[in-house]
């Protein structure tokens, strides 16, 4: 399959946050790794399968334009994936939290709809979000993409993508604008507020957001943002409801090494500031799980999975979405490690769980709470407290440390 890949790269993991020479001046953000431990327990072998494209792609094959990967993608989906070896479901123990020991979520042998279909209905669930400033300094344009999580317009994207909303008034109020831009090409259309993000990755990265290529393991790496209205403040149209949007696995199912996913997201690293801005398309790719990972070292509770190369290990994936063969979100796509190629590249996303356990034991709200849309009380109350407490003091220390540089 044109999509599945023989080479896994090797190196540091690197952080993206597309930044696209524009207007601004080049970042510069530098942190150390940290290992991530795999899961031994995990290490079933990989489900196999025949691949008859024996060709090598160049990095500049994939620098094609945006209008040729979306093309590609509609011949390269096949409408039902060839079977594959089954495994027995494995437990594994987590004495930190009796509620999240994990079940390993094996794909059904026959996707429940096409991976056409699935591909088609997701992309109005996925957009580019476009950050850029009003007065240069330190900053270029950032580039990544966010997830419609629910039918409120409640976003998921990375941390490193995140984190530019808390400059929104550095170094004068307005000066930082992020933009949701849907649609292929990307077009402006709604405006986004920042509801939560982890303190512990801005207190681990604080230099991430001036590094042009920023080391790190992905851990906390996620933002939850809101839809809030239209770019246009004289459009009559009302914001859509519900929004269209990509459901998540249950916090306690991981795919597994072997499961065949979707890839979805809006790479921009092969593409010039002006075409990121005027001709910046969605592009898809189903890709295979080859590592699991765990941040914590008495746990062994799934936090990353890892992902063979694509088109999409570019920057400007940030932030993207992996789906399962049922239409759901499995995990959030944070880093990549290095090669020449893409097929060399092995995207990273967190999971589900990571992301729901860390915002539970912070703010102590599970995601489900703040989803439900019958009972805003949850959302809301992240929000204001994020917003009034935390954030500020973020806010401080980025700035501290940019002005530091």
């Amino acid at each position: 399959m044109a999509h599945w890949f023989d080479k896994i790269a090797k190196g540091f993991v690197i952080t993206w946050a597309t930044l696209v020479s524009f207007a601004f001046p080049q970042l510069d953000t530098k942190q150390s790794p940290v290992p991530l431990l795999p899961v031994p327990p995990l290490e079933t072998p990989r489900a196999t399968a025949t691949r008859t494209d024996t060709s090598e792609k160049t990095q500049s094959d994939t620098a094609t334009t945006s209008t040729e990967t979306t093309t590609t993608l509609t011949h390269t989906l096949p409408e039902k994936e060839p079977a594959t070896e089954s495994y027995v479901p494995e437990k594994i123990e987590n004495p930190a939290d009796e509620k999240s020991n994990l079940e390993i979520d094996r794909a059904p042998v026959i996707p429940q709809k096409s991976w056409s279909d699935i591909n088609t209905d997701s992309k109005s669930a996925i957009f580019n979000i476009l950050c850029t400033s009003n007065f240069g300094g330190v900053f270029k344009p950032a580039s990544g993409t966010g997830i419609i999580i629910n039918g409120d317009g409640v976003v998921l994207t990375a941390a490193h993508v995140g984190q530019f909303f808390l400059l929104k008034d550095y170094p004068t109020k307005g000066s930082v604008v992020c933009t949701a831009r849907t649609g292929s090409p990307a077009k402006n259309e709604y405006e986004l507020e920042l509801v939560y993000l982890p303190p512990e990755w801005i207190e681990h990265n604080l230099t991430n957001i001036t590094d042009e290529n920023p080391q790190g393991t992905g851990e906390y790496d996620f933002a939850i943002l809101k839809i809030v209205r239209r770019i246009d403040r004289s459009s009559k149209e009302l914001l859509p409801h519900p929004f269209p949007h990509l459901p998540l696995i249950s916090p306690d199912k991981i795919p597994q090494v072997g499961t065949i996913l979707l890839q979805s997201a809006y790479p921009a690293g092969f593409l010039g500031g002006v075409i990121t801005n005027l001709s910046l398309y969605n592009a898809s790719a189903l890709t295979t799980v080859n590592q699991l990972f765990t941040f914590g070292t008495s746990t062994q509770a799934v936090d990353l999975f890892g992902l063979e190369g694509t088109i999409l290990a570019q920057k400007g994936s940030s932030g993207g979405a992996v789906i399962t063969d049922a239409g759901k979100l499995a995990g959030v796509i944070v880093t990549s490690t290095v090669g020449t190629r893409t097929d060399e590249r092995t995207l990273r996303a967190l999971t589900i769980g990571h992301i729901d356990r860390t915002l539970f034991n912070r703010s102590g709200h599970h995601l489900a709470d703040i989803l439900d849309e019958t009972n805003p009380t949850a959302f809301a109350k992240l929000s204001y407290e994020f917003n009034t407490y935390v954030a500020p003091q973020l806010t401080a220390a980025l700035i501290k440390s940019i002005e530091k540089r």
